[in-house]
């Protein structure tokens, strides 16, 4: 798992509970 920064989960619009794996990995 990547834990993501604050400010790359908002420029996603994640939100503070959001977790995804590096693209390649699962990417969805």
């Amino acid at each position: 798992m990547v834990v993501i920064p604050e400010e790359i989960r908002n420029a996603l619009g994640l939100n503070e509970g959001d977790q995804f794996v590096v693209i390649g990995e699962g990417d969805a």
